[in-house]
């Protein structure tokens, strides 16, 4: 791997463009590959749409980086599915093999905006506000 490659690089875990801030708090540091990745993936996405973005991917590449309807797909249905390919491996690159339960853990520790988590509440997962949270809980 490139010195280029395994390079740190800082990821607001709120965008700037949301109103996110250059703080320590609201930073991550994963490699530069790992950052590209994320952002093939869901971009500058609020939380909300990270949640649905996670939930298709995870149904289309499944825990193993498999997705389970590829043995149906034809050649030109896999040609309309461009793009599709890169996310995959996205995906394998940043989950392969881990649980949804794991998923979500990663991607509240180190991705998402640190105002939300994503929480599983009677088989479906949701976002919360930080606010919500401690409401629930307190």
């Amino acid at each position: 791997m490139s010195r280029r490659k395994k390079r740190r690089v800082t990821h607001h875990r709120k965008p700037v463009s949301q109103g996110g801030a250059d703080i320590e708090e609201n930073f991550f540091h994963p490699f530069g590959f790992q950052h590209r990745a994320w952002h093939t993936l869901v971009a500058n996405c609020s939380a909300d749409d990270i949640l649905q973005l996670l939930e298709k991917y995870y149904r289309l590449f499944g825990k193993d980086g498999k997705s389970e309807y590829q043995l149906f797909l034809d050649q030109e249905l896999i040609q309309a599915t461009k793009g599709l390919t890169k996310k995959q491996r996205a995906w394998n690159l940043l989950f392969a093999g881990a649980t949804l339960e794991q998923i979500i853990k990663k991607v509240n520790r180190t991705w998402l905006d640190p105002d939300y988590a994503l929480v599983i509440a009677d088989g479906t997962v949701l976002t919360e506000t930080e606010d919500r949270q401690m409401q629930l809980v307190g």
